[in-house]
């Protein structure tokens, strides 16, 4: 595939051929199962200072994603220095994605965070059966708790001869030993250790990567071993926290929501309370700040997790320090699913939806919830960075459909297990039972947004240094969106944003996303229909999953205008492939076109694409090109860069 960027300058006219390196993504198709996973996590888009007041705005050579970003302040302290950025994902909206503190696709970074890939079980986890004891006469239980995350198990991986025949039957063996329950019917169920390790995403001080735990025993930084981590420890016995186990003479302490027991119905409830990151300049950042999160529906107690951990301290070499606090509130994501089987036993019996009864609305709902951290205040040696927050007003999710599930599995919930009275959790609201605080009144699931930012001097702070504003579209039937943003009392920046087609609601039943989750305008409500009636065949839904370029724009970022009135307004294509497959494209997008007006740096630029069969054309020293573009010359094979 060939792009041609095109740069239009006073001397004349050139093209110039740029080669976009793509990751085709393969997709399975299953039809015994759809349903959307909703722990996906990627790495945060880099950090990009080059969009000013002119808009000049980078591209991402290797995925075609504009790097938007505009810079809001820096805190400079002494030998402190904390940028504070606004960015824009512009890969596209997904259907089914719920804005964050600044709205639809933004972010404001001010911090940082360690967020977790699971793989497969959490690291640390423990597994356990509660196991009935009548021998005795009794109705006692007793409890076998078992380590089975990868924390526990890459003893195995670490063995020499772990290859060998002898080393695999002693495994085997091992395994055999571990029998935790066994029913009247002789059913055994084992429980198999993880051995693939979580990976952690971390994004603080210009650097981002990730870390895994080894088969070492050892945390490495994959591709920077100059970059340290640890993980963090209190004294045991300390309030929350507890040994998992003896290993390396309890070094590796674990942290256990207050208000839960120690043993209940499902797995121990163990999480690593914090790590500390040491770069190769020797400031240490410090993540103990938790944000815990548990599957709504089922609520088992082996399912709390922690996937993020915040940013609280930085201290650096000098012995200069930062602190971040943070506030919380529940808020919750969901998506829906079904599931189509047949039995193999019988190839004339009819395909079925699995778990209903004939109604379409009663899909099986997943969701998340968690005490979402928000930042509320950087403070520095002699700064105080205040971030004002306030409830959102915005389209949500349709909580009265949810609640119909909720009643109907109420007696799964932690809060019948745990709760007693409503005393018993409101002491401690963030870390006892979501559902006795929400008490099925889902509009306690609030999100937050950023109002105001504050920079104030700590030793009087009614001395404001800057003050930044943020405005939004407040509308309760539609997405949060980022209308303006820019310094009290200046020209702000102001963004405009795709209307040509109208985002769905969340999680309606028609679907309107296609494999990757972003909007194609295409329903699913009648093909499930007739599928229920034996009318339709399972395999005409890929079709009904397939990108549509038109309504992939929705809702994506138009143009910005800058407080100088100059403008930048963006073009998008979706991600073409061919060669080993027939040509299409697939979800999400890259800049095809960026046009910058009333700059100040003479005629207008622009960028577009050009696909197949492009001319050749010879690379002339009074054409240029645009300042930050790598360009290929297939005249003479070789590249040319700005």
């Amino acid at each position: 595939m060939k792009y041609i960027y095109s740069s239009r300058l006073a001397k004349g006219k050139c093209r110039l051929v740029l080669f976009f390196v793509f990751c085709l993504f393969y997709t399975q198709e299953n039809l015994a199962q759809f349903s959307t996973d909703l722990n996906q996590v990627t790495l945060p888009s880099v950090d990009n200072a080059a969009l000013g007041s002119t808009g000049n705005v980078p591209v991402d050579l290797s995925t075609g994603r504009a790097l938007i970003n505009i810079p809001v302040y820096t805190i400079q302290d002494g030998h402190v220095q904390i940028p504070i950025n606004l960015s824009y994902d512009a890969s596209g909206v997904k259907v089914n994605q719920h804005p964050g503190w600044v709205g639809l696709n933004w972010n404001l970074s001010a911090g940082g965070s360690v967020t977790r890939v699971v793989k497969g079980k959490p690291d640390e986890w423990y597994s356990g059966m509660t196991v009935n004891t009548p021998s005795d006469g009794s109705n006692a239980f007793f409890y076998i708790a078992e380590p089975l995350g990868y924390f526990s198990g890459e003893a195995y991986l670490d063995a020499s001869s772990w290859g060998t025949e002898a080393e695999i039957q002693n495994y085997i063996d091992d395994v055999m030993n571990k029998t935790l329950e066994e029913d009247a019917e002789g059913y055994r169920t084992y429980h198999l250790p993880d051995f693939e390790p979580d990976e952690y995403l971390f994004n603080v001080g210009g650097y981002s990567g990730k870390f895994l735990y080894g088969q070492d025993q050892k945390w490495h930084v994959v591709g920077d071993p100059s970059i340290k981590v640890e993980n963090i420890f209190e004294q045991v016995g300390g309030a929350g926290i507890v040994p998992m186990n003896q290993r390396d003479n309890g070094q590796y302490q674990f942290y256990q929501p207050p208000g839960y027991p120690k043993y209940a119905s499902g797995s121990v409830v163990w999480y690593f309370f914090g790590f500390k990151i040491t770069v190769p300049n020797g400031t240490e950042y410090i993540f103990d700040t938790r944000s815990f999160n548990v599957n709504l529906m089922s609520h088992n107690e082996d399912d709390w997790r922690i996937d993020k951990w915040h940013l609280t301290k930085m201290v650096l070499p000098t012995g200069e320090e930062v602190d971040f606090e943070y506030t919380s509130r529940w808020t919750a994501s969901f998506d829906k699913e079904f599931v189509i089987d047949k039995e193999l036993d019988n190839p004339n019996s009819s395909w079925h939806i699995s778990g209903l009864q004939g109604e379409l609305d009663d899909w099986r709902f997943t969701g998340r919830i968690t005490p979402e951290r928000f930042l509320k205040k950087i403070t520095t040696p002699n700064y105080v960075v205040d971030f004002s927050l306030s409830a959102t007003n915005e389209l949500t999710y349709d909580y009265g459909e949810i609640e119909s599930v909720k009643v109907a599995m109420q007696e799964r919930y932690l809060v019948t297990q745990n709760c007693s009275s409503s005393s018993t959790c409101s002491s401690n609201e963030e870390l006892t039972s979501p559902m006795k605080y929400i008490e099925g009144d889902f509009t306690k699931l609030q999100w937050l947004k950023i109002d105001r930012i504050k920079v104030k001097n700590r030793s009087d702070e009614q001395q404001i240094i800057k003050d930044y504003k943020f405005t939004y579209n407040n509308d309760p039937n539609k997405r949060l969106m980022l209308m303006e943003f820019g310094e009290v009392g200046l020209p702000q920046h102001v963004f405009s944003y795709d209307d040509s087609k109208v985002l769905p609601g969340y999680l309606e039943a028609g679907g309107y996303e296609d494999h990757w989750g972003y909007y194609n305008g295409k329903s699913h409500a009648s093909f499930l229909t007739n599928l229920t009636n034996d009318q339709a065949d399972p395999s005409d839904y890929f079709g009904l999953r397939n990108p549509d370029e038109v309504y992939l724009r929705a809702g994506t970022l138009k143009t910005i205008t800058y407080p100088t009135g100059g403008t930048t307004t963006f073009e998008y294509e979706p991600h073409y492939f061919e060669d080993y497959v027939q040509r299409g494209f697939y979800g999400g997008f890259f800049v095809s076109q960026g046009v910058l007006s009333n700059t100040g740096l003479g005629a207008p630029f622009s960028c577009s694409t050009i696909m197949d069969n492009c001319p050749c054309h010879d690379i002339t020293d009074d054409c240029g090109c645009y300042p930050g573009c790598v360009a290929y010359d297939i005249c003479n094979n070789e590249y040319q860069a700005c």
